[in-house]
């Protein structure tokens, strides 16, 4: 071994956060490593939020503390009901069945005679 083989081996150099590579900017620049791990620690963080903000609704609702849509919509019936009103509604709905059946039959109007 001579000496010109030695020096393959020197110092490493010093890592890019160390604080004689500059400004943080400047390295998120050069080192792409500094990105990913800005990156993927805000994403690990935001996802821990939203697992968190998620788990306490479902707190909440098991636990009664956010009412569910059907015991709040509770709707007073009345005694009685409109004669006049249901047999509106019920022509109405007949003249919709007419209809619907007619367009299911298809066209029913004169052939075109230039065919």
């Amino acid at each position: 071994m001579n000496i010109k083989n030695l020096l393959h081996f020197k110092k490493a150099p010093k890592p890019v956060y160390s604080s004689e590579h500059g400004s943080l900017r400047e390295r998120l620049t050069e080192d792409v490593y500094i990105g990913w791990t800005i990156i993927m620690a805000v994403s690990f963080i935001v996802t821990v939020v939203l697992m968190a903000y998620a788990g306490w609704l479902f707190y909440l609702i098991n636990s009664d503390g956010i009412a569910s849509p059907q015991a709040s919509a509770a709707v007073e019936v009345k005694a009685g009901f409109d004669q006049k009103g249901l047999e509106s509604l019920i022509a109405s709905f007949g003249a919709k069945v007419q209809t619907t059946s007619a367009l299911l039959r298809g066209y029913d109007g004169p052939t075109d005679p230039s065919l």
